[in-house]
């Protein structure tokens, strides 16, 4: 069967699985590269009995000459989704990706990306801070997403897919489904009061379309967008002055490189960050080791819904 039209149907499947178009445009983009490469290797049109080892371990080896190790993440990420695509379809009975070890080594010889950097906890308190100040229903929303975000680095598209009743606040803990639809409820701390006071005090104000069930609405009032996302947490990150774009990725990497230090498992923060392949998690801790390893931990601010106002005591900040 040939190889080009294996990725036409593997990219309908995604479709109809519901994967955003950006998620699927970067399946086709980084398949697309892999088939062009057998395609020349093999001087003829490739099938899927093409997709072997030595070949695929050929075609990583030449991209981890060539691409960022971000790029060469990306594409052993597609590489491993489509080859559980084809073994579930009964299109290949084999394994075609190197090993971890072999992945590992790649990785190690790629070159690395721009680093991203960490909030500090001045930073943080700048950012609640201002987000308190604005009163009004946005800067009430977005504190609690921020937090969120800084509290466990969830992606954010699992973040605008929440809905109301994944957040449980009498036990203190939120559920979030990975890809493959399996649920996992994470403990809230510090982002608890933000989203209490969000979800009992400022979401309603919202004018919510009948069943309406989202748990981060629009000003629209309907269900909260990436575009949205990036667009919000960059104005607030221009008005509280950062001297760089602050982004769901700046958010992120400040709670895997808190978790990290407070000695969270690599698994949980792996799970959290909704990394498929445990490498990622790996590379992205030892990245942030050489950007903020020289930052003390973190503190996240704790935020009292019935003052509206932070609690300043550092000591019960963490």
């Amino acid at each position: 069967m040939e190889l080009q039209q294996v990725i036409r149907e593997f990219d309908e499947y995604l479709r109809k699985m519901g994967r955003r178009e950006s998620t699927r445009l970067a399946y086709r983009t980084d398949l697309g590269d892999m088939y062009r490469a057998l395609k020349q290797m093999l001087g003829r049109e490739p099938t899927v009995q093409d997709i072997t080892l030595e070949r695929i371990r050929e075609y990583l080896q030449t991209q981890a000459e060539r691409q960022r190790r971000s790029t060469l993440l990306r594409r052993i990420s597609s590489l491993r989704a489509f080859q559980r695509y084809l073994r579930d379809q009964g299109l290949v009975d084999w394994d075609f990706l190197p090993s971890s070890e072999e992945l590992r080594t790649l990785m190690e010889k790629s070159e690395e990306g721009r680093p991203t950097p960490c909030l500090s906890s001045e930073d943080l308190k700048r950012l609640w801070k201002a987000l308190i100040a604005a009163r009004t229903r946005r800067g009430w929303r977005d504190l609690a997403l921020v937090a969120l975000l800084v509290e466990w680095g969830f992606p954010t598209d699992r973040l605008i897919r929440l809905q109301m009743d994944d957040l449980d606040l009498e036990g203190k803990r939120i559920r979030v489904r990975n890809q493959g639809g399996v649920e996992m409820w994470f403990p809230l701390q510090y982002s608890l009061g933000p989203l209490a006071y969000y979800v009992e005090k400022v979401r309603y104000q919202y004018h919510l379309s009948e069943g309406e069930t989202h748990l981060f609405i629009s000003q629209l009032g309907r269900p909260l967008s990436r575009q949205s996302v990036w667009q919000s947490l960059g104005a607030w990150g221009t008005m509280v002055g950062f001297p760089f774009s602050l982004t769901p990725r700046v958010l992120r990497n400040t709670a895997a490189f808190r978790l990290w230090k407070l000695g969270t498992p690599r698994e949980l923060i792996q799970q959290a960050l909704g990394h498929t392949n445990p490498i990622s998690t790996l590379f992205l801790l030892r990245r942030l080791h050489q950007t903020c390893g020289h930052m003390p931990v973190p503190r996240i601010p704790l935020f009292d819904p019935e003052t509206e106002s932070l609690i300043e005591d550092e000591e019960a900040a963490n």
